[in-house]
């Protein structure tokens, strides 16, 4: 009898042992995702570049808060191929900031935390299990701090859009799809769809799940976007000007080859939480209540690998398939610790260690981004922004327009806009803009400075920012005057009859030497 009296009190003790295991491991892997954040989060806090789009955000929206027309003509120098609303929220609050990098970038951070936050209450919607919930929701953090950690905090719109498409996924996996709840989806997908325009995935994948339950469902769901999108295209054009349309479709060059090694490259870091996230595909379309994050794996992958093959389309396009990607394992968390799925009964260790692995496997990618070394990696970050200061300063100094491949330092020197690179690089070799008046001006050096990332004759070509003709010109009218390692500036070439007008300072006599 003593002896079976014992019996309870041991398991008792056994399951809370259980538990405390349990708690401090998924502890640990929480702490873990909050680590890939620090470099990141800290990082977009420093005055650099982080990216080319940075620039061209605080041009535009800094043009629209002065009540400049976006999208006033067919084809510019400074095209928008975005839609006007982040622009118009960028400059909005920045008038409480003034400051709109700043502001752009705190945008990105806190939209990735909400993302995160739609991906658990997603995965606690389909499945029912809170640790699971909480776990994917740490995953995605640490999944796109580790292998997007050049697009976290960065100053562009796309993560935010991602709130109003993960905020539309999960009010239709939270309700039952009736007229106000197709209503409220799709409102929320053209409203993500008006800050960035390239996540169709979303509202394709529950056209699709609509579809195959009820073609009236997938009709009003339609009828209620297409009411919607007439309402946003009517506002930009109002807003912006009257070549919004033509605008946004700005030609770009495609290359299927392209499309194939951004997938190998964005994917063949991150294999081992793809391929959870496909052993889960099957059994999740097969749930009427989770078909709809299945098959938004499959279009946005399908979509991704699309879209990648065009011009300047960088690791974002991947996006929505990496939020898949976390919501998917989030419930291979859940079924794992409830047994669901029938091949893994019988591996109770599989509890703890699947999530391990996943997690662990995101700790490889870690080494080539210097979030290993934070404080390290924080202090070059520091170095980097007394250059840009010191670069920008140099390009203040100048007089007249300057022709910057980085528009952000061309910004920050209180330069006009006058030559998007990228954009105004894809027209001319569309046809659709004329080169030879860029290569004229330089010619004439009507610009005090040109400033490039690099020299021009290490700057690989065919290039995205300048063609041939215009680095041509570059070479043969204007000289080197600032050599930094992120920066070279040039300006007009002495003894020309036009140099005095760019500059007074050109020549090797203030060139500047970066040996670091």
């Amino acid at each position: 009898m003593g002896h079976d009296a014992h019996l309870p009190q041991t398991r008792v003790l056994r399951t809370l042992r259980f538990r405390l295991r349990d708690r401090l491991l998924y502890g640990t892997l929480c702490l873990f995702s909050v680590f890939t954040a620090v470099v990141p989060f800290c990082r977009s806090l420093y005055r650099v570049e982080l990216n080319y789009v940075e620039g061209w955000n605080v041009y535009i929206a800094s043009a629209l808060a002065h009540h400049a027309t976006l999208y006033s003509s067919k084809y510019s120098w400074t095209t928008v191929n975005y839609p006007v609303l982040y622009f118009y929220v960028l400059g909005l609050l920045s008038r409480l900031t003034h400051d709109y990098l700043f502001t752009g970038r705190f945008l990105s951070l806190s939209s990735l935390l909400i993302c995160c936050v739609f991906v658990g209450a997603i995965v606690r919607r389909v499945t029912g299990v809170t640790t699971a919930a909480i776990l994917s929701a740490f995953f995605c953090l640490a999944l796109f701090c580790a292998r997007a950690d050049q697009r976290v905090g960065m100053n562009d719109p796309q993560i935010l859009a991602q709130v109003f498409f993960l905020g539309g996924l999960f009010l239709y996996v939270s309700r039952r799809p009736g007229m106000l709840c197709l209503a409220g989806t799709a409102f929320l997908f053209v409203l993500g769809g008006d800050f960035k325009h390239n996540s169709v995935d979303f509202p394709i994948a529950v056209l699709l799940d609509l579809y195959i339950v009820s073609r009236r469902r997938a009709f009003n769901f339609l009828v209620w976007a297409a009411v919607f999108l007439s309402v946003a295209i009517f506002c930009n054009i109002y807003i912006g000007g009257p070549f919004f349309a033509a605008n946004l479709l700005t030609p770009r060059l495609y290359s299927i080859s392209g499309a194939l090694k951004s997938f190998l490259e964005v994917y063949g870091t991150i294999q081992i939480p793809f391929l959870a996230a496909a052993l889960m595909v099957v059994p999740t379309i097969k749930a009427s209540s989770s078909r709809v994050l299945a098959l938004l794996f499959v279009v946005s992958l399908i979509i991704g690998i699309a879209f990648a093959g065009g011009a300047g389309v960088a690791l974002n396009t991947f996006f929505s398939n990496l939020f898949a990607i976390a919501i998917l394992v989030g419930i291979l968390i859940a079924n794992t610790s409830t047994n669901r799925i029938d091949f893994l009964r019988g591996a109770p260790y599989l509890r703890l260690a699947i999530p391990s692995i996943l997690f662990g496997s995101l700790l490889f990618l870690m080494p080539g981004t210097g979030q290993l070394r934070p404080v390290e990696t924080l202090r070059t970050m520091r170095e980097g922004q007394l250059r840009f200061e010191r670069q920008v300063s140099f390009l203040q100094s100048e007089h007249g327009p300057v022709l910057c491949e980085s528009l952000l330092r061309c910004y920050f020197a209180g330069k006009p806009y006058v030559y998007d690179p990228f954009n105004s690089t894809s027209l001319i070799r569309a046809g659709r803009l004329d080169g030879g008046e860029i290569v004229d001006k330089i010619q004439k050096q009507e610009y005090g400075a040109i400033q490039l990332h690099s020299p021009v004759e290490s700057i690989t070509r065919p290039n995205e920012h300048f063609v041939d003709d215009i680095l041509e010109a570059i070479t043969k009218y204007y000289t080197p005057s600032l050599r930094e390692t992120d920066c070279t500036i040039y300006v007009p070439r002495a003894g020309s009859p036009k140099s005095g007008k760019g500059s007074g300072n050109s020549g090797s006599g203030r060139e500047l030497e970066d040996s670091h």
